[in-house]
Parts: structure tokens; C-alpha cells; sequence
């Protein structure tokens, strides 16, 4: 009996072949026989957010000048994903108005999205505003959590507005 491992995925079949030859008997090899397996694809699952305010990673916006952040999730894995759970909390100062999809409570945005297939990403818009004139650059991310991944959240991204002083 021989031990052996396969290295690397393959969806062809991966054929092994044994030969024996004893120096008695004529011709090279004897007589030979073949295995063959099959490594499929290790399913891995995956997921990744994106986030962006009006278009771009960072801008400069007025105090209770609307702006959106957008939200991308994507299903970056090899399996389809469920109850994939979308979260973004504002930062202080900034007041979330509304949402395309999802629900806001507390000033804290969420939503389920029941099913994301290999390869399909859903989008998302939160109108918002900023209260009051604070100085540097206001963080606010968001994060994305799957059931069939390990680990809490699976990713987070986050872009920022600034409102410049009021000379």
C-alpha cells in the first residue's frame, strides 16, 4: 500500500500508473495498472464591501448639505451565500435620512439580503448629512457579515466627508 496526496485541485481526472518488471521474464515493464481520482475545487465562500460618498472615496460637503454613501457587496466565493447581513452605523455628526432598501433605527443602517449568488453584488444608497461644522475628516464604514464565513464581519470599507471651515 502506497500513501499519496493530490497538490493542487484538478477537475481532469489524474491518472496513476504501477509497473512491475522481474528480470526473468522478457520485455519492459511486465505488466503495469492505473488508479485515477478526481480533486475538485475546494468550495471556499468569500464576500467583500465596497463604500464610497457621492462617487469617490472622500469629499467636502456643507452642513445639512445631502450627500450618498454607496454600498457594494459583492460574492467574491465559489458558493452561493445567504442571510448575508449589511451594516453601517453613521459616525457622530452625521444623521442618515434614508435608504433605498434596508431599515434605519438609531441612526444605525441595516439589511438582509436573503440570497447572493458566485459572482452577483447588490448595491446600496444612504442619503445623509452632516449636523454640524466639525474639523478633519469624518470616517463612517461599513461592514458586510455572511453565516458561511468564519469570523465576524467578513469585511468592512469606509470613505469620509470633511466640511471646511467657515472662514
Amino acid at each position: 500500500s502506497i500513501k499519496a496526496k493530490a497538490t493542487k485541485e484538478s477537475i481532469l481526472t489524474i491518472k496513476n500508473t504501477a509497473c512491475v518488471d522481474a528480470p526473468q521474464i522478457p520485455g519492459t515493464p511486465d505488466d503495469c495498472d492505473d488508479a485515477t481520482i478526481v480533486v475538485p475545487p475546494t468550495l471556499v465562500p468569500a464576500i467583500e464591501i465596497s463604500k464610497k460618498v457621492d462617487g469617490v472615496e472622500h469629499k467636502a460637503v456643507g452642513v445639512n448639505q445631502e450627500f450618498t454613501y454607496q454600498l457594494v457587496v459583492t460574492n467574491t466565493g465559489k458558493v452561493d451565500l445567504t442571510n448575508v447581513k449589511v451594516t453601517d452605523n453613521a459616525p457622530a455628526n452625521v444623521q442618515f435620512i434614508s435608504a433605498d432598501k434596508g431599515v434605519i433605527a438609531s441612526n444605525k443602517w441595516s439589511y438582509t439580503i436573503p440570497e447572493l449568488k458566485i459572482g452577483q453584488s447588490i448595491s446600496f444608497a444612504i442619503k445623509a448629512k452632516v449636523t454640524k461644522e466639525v474639523s478633519g475628516a469624518i470616517k463612517n464604514t461599513a461592514c458586510v457579515d455572511a453565516p458561511q464565513i468564519p469570523g465576524t464581519p467578513d469585511d468592512c470599507d469606509d470613505a469620509t466627508v470633511e466640511v471646511p471651515t467657515t472662514p
